[in-house]
């Protein structure tokens, strides 16, 4: 399915009935599968302290005389980005391309950006592009695969408790 028509479906999330948690469209053949969940209205999103943001996707909306954008990302959601005059320019050169955005933010309750205060925002390549042999050969900071430096777990762990503690651990501020 287009990202496009997938991201116009997911839409519909927003005006969902209380008593309806998710929709599915599959397909039968291929079995695959679009989640629709439910969404917060607006109003009864609770945001939490600011935290610092790298993020990815499409940047669309540019509205350099409102200092707004909208940071398009592979779900169908979009993240509300704020930025000042000093990146009006750079925001109006990068508008509809995939960049990094990197800057402070607000979480919802569950775990999702609302809004982030762009503070550096650069070009880069999307996944679904081709690969570029020629820049990879001619980067001039290449991520190099040190295998003497891998963290490895060396026990099973219980993924649900590490997300709780990480959890327990951004509600520490809150409960102050």
């Amino acid at each position: 399915m287009p990202i496009q028509v997938a991201d116009e479906l997911r839409s519909i999330s927003l005006n969902m009935s209380q008593d309806v948690a998710v929709i599915r469209i599959s397909d039968p053949i291929s079995h695959r599968e679009l989640k629709i969940e439910r969404q917060q209205p607006e109003s009864q999103i609770t945001t939490s302290q600011l935290q610092y943001a790298i993020l990815y996707g499409w940047l669309k909306e540019v509205n350099w005389h409102n200092g707004t954008a909208q940071l398009h990302r592979y779900t169908g959601e979009y993240i509300r980005l704020r930025f000042n005059s000093i990146l009006n320019e750079e925001m109006q050169r990068l508008a509809t391309q995939f960049v990094e955005v990197r800057g402070n933010g607000r979480l919802n309750s569950r775990d999702r950006w609302t809004s982030v205060q762009v503070e550096e925002i650069s070009a880069t390549r999307s996944w679904n592009e081709p690969f570029d042999l020629d820049a990879f050969l001619n980067d001039p900071n290449p991520k190099v695969f040190d295998a003497e430096n891998v963290v490895t777990v060396s026990e099973p762990f219980n993924v649900d408790e590490f997300i709780k503690i990480i959890h327990d651990g951004r509600d520490v501020g809150r409960k102050e």
